[in-house]
């Protein structure tokens, strides 16, 4: 799937807001705030705060975070992830939105996609490390001081430490653990979060322990459900009896032995009846 489908907006158009004449808006997350007089360089300009040159979260934007994908809300606007992230916990927003959802199924509907990709060599390579390529909308944005961030280099490479003491940064013998157990064992004994141990595995590509990925199902694959027999097809697929009929009763395909069917069609019509009485 190429850049321009992925990160298409489902609920569009999305303005920018009018700045009033006190040159101030009401973000969702801070209140009452100055706009700053230099908008923001994102495919949709939007009002920034004053110093900070932090997004404003209102008008539109608002709508498109409750609605869109985190992807095209990233690629529009010219934020990374984290921050749509916060914005949606701000909000309230779950994880999967309409857009979300329709993000996940292009991926899923796609013949030669990332995903499929990566299933597939999971599949052949179970203890394969994948790198996930960083898109360019995702790279780091440039601090509005450099001398504060020069000054946070050379104390990380003085003193090992970093500038937030609640912060602690990730060492290679933490890394050497990821992937040798399950999440929870590993963030007990290195005395982190399992959601931050997770999250670091699936950065460095790192398999988890002990899983088992499944081939994904190809559209030749899903054309012959329901017209060879689960059991004669999961031999020639070389899948199991349960996947097979799991996928074909998640496409809502009814079998292909002819009495379960000629069975199905009579109870089907008898609901529609007693839907039309």
């Amino acid at each position: 799937m190429n850049i321009p489908e992925r990160f298409c907006l489902q609920f569009g158009p999305y303005a920018p807001p009018k700045v009033p004449r006190h040159e101030c808006l009401f973000c969702e997350v801070r209140g009452r705030l100055r706009v700053s007089p230099t908008w923001s360089d994102g495919r949709i300009p939007w009002p920034r705060r004053y110093r900070t040159n932090s997004l404003i979260l209102c008008g539109d934007l608002v709508r498109a975070v409750k609605m869109e994908s985190v992807e095209a809300i990233s690629y529009h606007w010219g934020v990374c992830r984290n921050v749509v992230q916060n914005w949606r916990h701000a909000l309230g927003v779950q994880e999967f939105t309409p857009g979300t959802m329709h993000l996940r199924n292009q991926i899923r509907a796609g013949l030669d996609s990332a995903a499929q990709r990566r299933a597939l060599v999971r599949v052949l390579h179970p203890k394969a490390i994948l790198r996930r390529e960083q898109p360019a909308h995702e790279s780091a944005h440039p601090l509005v001081r450099r001398a504060t961030s020069l000054r946070v280099h050379e104390r990380l490479a003085r003193t090992g430490r970093h500038i937030n003491p609640q912060l602690r940064l990730w060492t290679a013998e933490d890394d050497k653990l990821l992937g040798t157990a399950r999440d929870n064992q590993i963030a007990k004994r290195i005395r982190r979060s399992e959601n931050a141990v997770r999250a670091r595995r699936n950065i460095l590509g790192i398999p988890a322990w002990n899983a088992v990925y499944s081939k994904p199902w190809t559209p030749q694959e899903d054309a012959l459900l329901g017209v060879i027999r689960d059991r004669v097809l999961a031999k020639r697929l070389k899948r199991t009896f349960a996947a097979v009929q799991a996928r074909r009763e998640n496409k809502r395909i009814p079998p292909a032995n002819p009495q379960k069917r000629r069975s199905i069609h009579i109870e089907w019509s008898l609901n529609l009846q007693k839907v039309k009485a």
